[in-house]
């Protein structure tokens, strides 16, 4: 918990961007408690009362702040008659915040705190959207000539990450191709900002064993890129651990070397077989809450899922800190299943649920599942982890 000190601290630091033009009306602390408590789309409209009021919600501290207090819901909806999406931003009600249209876009995107990258219908152009003012960074679609001689027509994935040591963000491709004897995957990095449009990118050596493409099966944590196994086509499942995890480190640009052990294979006893692969991968999923990677592990008897929390990655140490049942009507298959996708402030997990189109917030104290909102045809749904002011 913050010492009294730091939090001072902190509402100073709110305070400060109009403490040069306050208009005496209200006390700065006050002004910012109350702003903080409206929601992004109201703010946006009150920036245009006064000088004052302008520079404080556009301070950087007090969009963080007010990020906390309002998560918002990413959602891809393709417009009916059209190839082309909208992007929509939702609070936890299901009302739209903000909308925004798309052209030439792939039902997925992977999100870095405030920022979206997205794939092109082909999947060969990736691109990065800040939702807070607009633009769209087209990234070159050049294969890297090391990748060129090889691949023709690549099914590709992209993932955003930011390397917390400097700040800055990256885009990892991975290019997925079949052989004679399998498939292989190759890997290419960009760095982003630094206004240079020249960028290309960079080829880099694949992993050993083919990694999962989906965003339910990739998380970003710390500026470590995390991966399951492919479900299929990873050759000799008898060597793959199913709930095994590949990490490329954006700092290094590099595969770290030992897949680290899932919580289902690290908590088997001494007499324990082995996990068989096929059976048990399909159930698995990974996610990014509260800061931390975290497994899931759905299990298709009791309709239930498990929440392993990583507390040390050097030591492999996995935590189960929550089993969520689903409601009864709640039947799911192999490819739809139910993902948990942050932790509200008040201690709850909201969980996309898919099959019933809906956001739904698990309780821990009360063990209890409910609704939150109805987020009806939306293809893709995932958290903003940044404001849109």
């Amino acid at each position: 918990m913050a010492s009294a000190p730091a939090r001072n601290n902190k509402r100073a630091k709110l305070a400060a961007p109009v403490s040069l033009a306050d208009d005496g009306v209200l006390p700065t602390d006050v002004l910012s408690d109350i702003l903080l408590r409206l929601p992004a789309k109201e703010l946006c409209r009150l920036r245009l009362v006064c000088r004052s009021w302008r520079s404080l919600t556009s301070d950087p501290d007090f969009a963080e702040a007010h990020s906390c207090r309002h998560p918002l819901a990413v959602g891809l909806r393709f417009r009916r008659g059209t190839p082309d999406p909208d992007i929509h931003f939702l609070d936890m009600s299901g009302d739209i915040v903000k909308r925004m249209s798309l052209t030439d876009c792939s039902p997925e995107f992977s999100v870095q705190r405030g920022l979206l990258c997205l794939l092109s219908r082909n999947r060969r152009q990736a691109s990065v959207l800040n939702p807070a003012t607009g633009p769209v960074s087209v990234l070159t679609d050049d294969i890297d000539v090391e990748h060129e001689r090889m691949l023709s027509n690549p099914w590709t994935t992209c993932v955003l990450g930011q390397v917390p040591s400097t700040g800055s963000y990256k885009v990892l491709r991975i290019l997925y191709y079949m052989t004679m004897i399998g498939c292989k995957q190759v890997c290419e990095v960009i760095t982003l900002g630094d206004g240079d449009s020249s960028k290309r990118w960079k080829a880099k050596p694949g992993p050993s064993t083919c990694v999962a493409m989906d965003s339910q099966g990739i998380a970003v944590v710390n500026g470590v890129a995390c991966f399951l196994f492919r479900s299929f086509g990873i050759g000799d499942p008898a060597i793959v651990e199913p709930d095994g995890i590949a990490l490329f480190d954006l700092a290094t640009e590099e595969w770290r070397p030992v897949t680290l052990r899932g919580p289902l294979s690290t908590h088997l006893s001494d007499t324990d077989k082995k996990l068989p692969y096929q059976r048990h991968r399909k159930d698995l999923q990974l996610a990014r809450l509260d800061g931390c990677l975290v497994t899931v592990h759905h299990n298709r008897q009791d309709c239930s899922m498990g929440i392993w929390f990583l507390e040390d990655m050097d030591k492999g140490l996995w935590i189960k800190r929550h089993s969520i049942g689903y409601m009864p009507d709640c039947k799911y298959d192999q490819f739809i299943l139910p993902y948990p996708m942050t932790v509200l402030k008040d201690g709850r997990i909201v969980i996309w649920v898919q099959l019933k189109q809906v956001l739904a917030a698990y309780d821990p104290k009360t063990g209890i599942l409910a609704d939150l909102a109805e987020v009806d045809d939306y293809c893709a749904v995932g958290m903003l982890e940044g404001s849109l002011l």
